[in-house]
């Protein structure tokens, strides 16, 4: 059976950029239901949500592939966040990766706001060249991202509306410069890099 991640800090550490209540909303309302209703399709047969994904890509259940993907995906946005003083720097390596990434913080907010209803913007590494590179895709609903996610901001309303009503580029924004957890990403960016590199030998 799938067990819920707990929230990695407290419900009001990350304000006053994400409130209390948002947190509690999204994390113990939207999350918890997807992993409820994973368990439930799959009789608690899986012990990841990813496990369940792929599962039902199997099968051809579409039901199950949403709840899984959502679940999956929520687990990386809260583990992905921390409060100031957690929050670290990128490693050199995601340093440079990301300078070498022209006007990323304008390419993600500019994806973010692409993405049409419920939806997540993911900074992946894909493969390109002598070795992967960072780029960024758009999921919806039962998908989850084709490559190696290194962070994964959720742009769907319930995910910023009581903080930033209508404003998902000033949410974008601040997720980008007060929350993420650049130890997080440092650390998904090398087994990223990892796997990359034993798939291409």
């Amino acid at each position: 059976m799938i067990q819920p991640a707990p929230l990695p800090y407290p419900y009001d550490s990350l304000e006053p950029w994400m409130s209390e209540a948002t947190l509690r909303f999204h994390h113990d309302g939207h999350y918890l239901r997807y992993v409820q209703r994973t368990n439930e399709r799959t009789q608690g047969r899986f012990t990841t949500p990813s496990e369940a994904y792929f599962h039902a890509l199997e099968i051809g259940d579409v039901g199950l592939r949403h709840q899984a993907a959502q679940a999956w995906a929520h687990e990386r946005f809260f583990e992905g966040m921390a409060p100031p003083l957690r929050r670290g720097s990128p490693s050199p390596a995601l340093g440079r990766a990301l300078l070498d990434f022209a006007d990323f913080p304008e390419a993600l907010c500019n994806a973010a706001q692409s993405v049409f209803g419920s939806g997540w913007v993911h900074v992946v590494l894909a493969p390109l060249g002598d070795g992967p590179t960072l780029r960024i895709e758009t999921t919806h609903g039962g998908s989850l991202p084709r490559h190696p996610a290194v962070m994964t901001p959720h742009v769907s309303e319930h995910a910023y509306y009581l903080d930033y009503p209508d404003d998902r580029p000033r949410f974008c924004q601040v997720w980008l410069r007060q929350l993420v957890d650049w130890d997080v990403a440092s650390r998904r960016y090398v087994e990223g890099q990892r796997r990359a590199t034993a798939v291409r030998s």
